[in-house]
Formats: C-alpha cells, sequence, structure tokens
C-alpha cells in the first residue's frame, strides 16, 4: 500500500473528509467516515470497503495497512491535519474513509427464532449507538429504524455504540413498510410504553419477535400502538428511562427467558 504524506490543513483531501462529517454530504457520496482503531476493525471485519486510511503517527501505520487493500490509500499527516479531521477532541490512532454499505429488508438473514430491535424516531445518535452496543450484547437478528431522524453512521453514534453499528444488521424504512415486512414474515410485534398494563417481565417473548421502543421524549407514533404493548414498572416520579437503559432491560429480559427456556 502507497503511502503519501500531507501536511496542509488546506489539502484538498483533508477538507473533502472533513465534509464528510455532514451526514448529507455522507449520504450523497455513500461513504462513512470512522474514528479509532477498535471501530474501523469492527467495520472491516463486517465486510466494509476502505477507500482511505488517515494516520499522524508512524507507529499506527502498521496497524492501518491491515485494513488497507490494492484500491485503498494510506496518508501519513501532520498533525494539525488529522485534529481536523477527527471528530471532537480524539486526535489518536487512525481515520478511514469506508464505502456505505445500506441493507434492504429482502436481504436480512432470520434466525431459527428471530428477534428484531424497532427503534422509532430516536434523535440522539449518542442513544443510538449506546442501544448497538446492548443489541449486540443481546444476540439482535437486526435493528429496524423507522421515523429516522439520526443514522447510525452518525460519528456520535458510532463511537458510543464502541463500532458495533458495524457488527448488528440494520434498515431504516417507513412504518407501514417495516409492519407489512414483520406481519408477513410472522413475527410478533409488541411495543414499549409507558402506560400499558403488562409488566416486561410477564410478557411471553419465546416467538419469533419485534420488540418496538421510541424516545424518552416522544415515544412511539400511533401506528405502533396498536399492537400488544409492555411495560417497565416505576417508582417514586421516575416515569421514563433513557432508550438506550430502558432497550438493554426488556432485551435482556428476552435473552433470560428464552435460555431458561
Amino acid at each position: 500500500m502507497h503511502i503519501s504524506e500531507i501536511t496542509s490543513l488546506q489539502n484538498p483531501r483533508i477538507k473533502e473528509v472533513v465534509k464528510l462529517r455532514q451526514e448529507r454530504q455522507r449520504k450523497k457520496q455513500k461513504k462513512i467516515l470512522i474514528d479509532g482503531l477498535r471501530e474501523i476493525q469492527r467495520a472491516f471485519d463486517a465486510g466494509f470497503h476502505m477507500e482511505e486510511l488517515y494516520v499522524c503517527d508512524d507507529a499506527e501505520i502498521a496497524a492501518a495497512r491491515q485494513f488497507g487493500n490494492e484500491q485503498a490509500q494510506l496518508y501519513k499527516v501532520s498533525d494539525s491535519a488529522f485534529a481536523k479531521m477527527a471528530y471532537g477532541n480524539r486526535n489518536e490512532g487512525v481515520i478511514a474513509v469506508a464505502t456505505e454499505k445500506v441493507l434492504e429488508l429482502s436481504e436480512l438473514k432470520l434466525s431459527e427464532l428471530p428477534f428484531f430491535l424497532v427503534l422509532d424516531g430516536i434523535e440522539k445518535p449518542g442513544n443510538i449507538g449506546a442501544v448497538f452496543r446492548s443489541a449486540s450484547a443481546a444476540g439482535v437478528d437486526a435493528i429496524l429504524l423507522s421515523n429516522e431522524i439520526s443514522h447510525p453512521f452518525n460519528a456520535n453514534a458510532i463511537r458510543a455504540s464502541l463500532g458495533t453499528v458495524f457488527e448488528v444488521p440494520f434498515v431504516c424504512a417507513g412504518t407501514e413498510q417495516l409492519t407489512s415486512y414483520l406481519n408477513e414474515k410472522g413475527i410478533q410485534i409488541v411495543t414499549t410504553l409507558v402506560d400499558s398494563e403488562v409488566a416486561y417481565t410477564n410478557f411471553d417473548y419465546n416467538q419469533p419477535l419485534a420488540l418496538v421502543m421510541g424516545s424518552e421524549a416522544e415515544g412511539v407514533v400511533d401506528q405502533w400502538t396498536t399492537f400488544d404493548s409492555i411495560t417497565i414498572p416505576m417508582k417514586r416520579s421516575v416515569d421514563s428511562l433513557n432508550i438506550s437503559v430502558s432497550a438493554a432491560i426488556v432485551m435482556f429480559e428476552v435473552v433470560r427467558q428464552r435460555q431458561s427456556r
């Protein structure tokens, strides 16, 4: 893999990478910007194609080479150039530009006892990333995002997920499309609602399942409230939990029930 050096902050390559911090540019160019060796490793292991790799330290060159291929380009950049490209104040490791991979519902692979997590209208990318991390640990088949506001390939989502957004398959689609798909596959839909009368521990998850969760502030859109529902009982004045906490609680109850079946 050939190495080129860049020192100027005005270099066109640096400017193009900085542009990819904007979601509009990422979607337009169908590329992802990935910060950090751990995150890049997970994307690479999941089959994402690395187009460009940027390092500022000779010690990182060997690590970056393992993610490359004949078409990938490796750049050694100045500290100031790397800091300009890096997300937040993270200025260590490697930055990669990867080709985006977008899945369709028809491409999802189902396990013998499918388990989907549906995220409806989740706004904060950090919450999305944290949910992906728990979903990866719980072994969900895929995450379905309806009424998408923030995308899992947002830099904050990638960081919060520790790169698991590349491991857990996901699809962004409309509510009607998702409900049609789940019904067609014979998958039970259950929505987490604050005012449900069924505690999450009293529901039987030993069936093909799609667990629907909305934002802490807005909940889910009306279409999801027509299905079976569960709630997480709470005490004192608390009436909701952060989506990443709620999702982890219920997902691991699903795991517990299925393992004790």
